[in-house]
């Protein structure tokens, strides 16, 4: 038996829409349907997607982590590369 149970709904509304009238609203939501542990609450997360860093976002304003800091000195970009 489970001791939680997650779900994630994907807002394919948004998706689909061109308009820009669905701007405020998640792209995502992070749905606790089941925890045992010490207090068991159930709820939700809404969550925005940062394409750019593949990262799920608290707040449509938030700014994604940088987890590593990636450095481009000495090396040649694979389109300037000698054969």
């Amino acid at each position: 038996m489970a001791d939680s149970v997650y779900s994630v709904w994907r807002n394919k509304k948004k998706e689909d829409c061109d308009d820009g009238s669905q701007n405020d609203a998640p792209d995502a939501v992070l749905v606790c349907h089941k925890q045992r542990e010490i207090e068991g609450s159930e709820g939700k997360i809404p969550l925005w997607f940062d394409r750019d860093s593949l990262q799920f976002l608290n707040y449509s304003s938030e700014k994604p982590k940088r987890y590593v800091n990636y450095s481009t000195l000495g090396v040649t970009p694979a389109s300037q590369e000698v054969n």
